[in-house]
């Protein structure tokens, strides 16, 4: 059995307390199971709560959290799950009708198969030149 350090164990209680407060004080109309993601390489947690039709990013270091964003979704959709890509770059929030991705470098939210489209476009100029 592996011992976490008091001072990770004092962080992980105040990240889920914070979280609660987030998701308190910002209820969606209906209440949902909250979601906590995180990616321990950037520091970044997306908070939300399944049936929500916000994600907030929180940026946790040293034992300061700062909330970055809040994130609307489009119109009709609501949160199902929020995960981060593997590069801890894009928040992946699948919705009742879409998976979006959010990257966090520019703030864009665009739908997934949108990006793959764009990605075969770009190939497929690549290899016309």
């Amino acid at each position: 059995m592996t011992r976490r350090s008091p001072w990770m164990r004092a962080l992980g209680m105040l990240l889920v307390t914070v979280a609660a407060l987030l998701l308190s004080a910002c209820a969606p109309p209906q209440r949902g199971a909250a979601i906590l993601a995180s990616t321990p390489t950037t520091g970044m947690i997306a908070v939300s709560a399944v049936g929500a039709t916000t994600v907030r990013l929180l940026y946790a270091r040293d034992g300061g959290i700062v909330m970055l964003r809040t994130v609307y979704l489009p119109p009709g959709d609501a949160v199902q799950s929020v995960a981060w890509s593997n590069d801890g770059r894009d928040v992946l929030i699948a919705t009742s009708t879409a998976l979006l991705a959010l990257d966090t470098h520019t703030w864009r939210l665009e739908s997934i198969p949108r990006l793959a489209a764009a990605g075969r476009d770009d190939a497929r100029a690549s290899r016309h030149h």
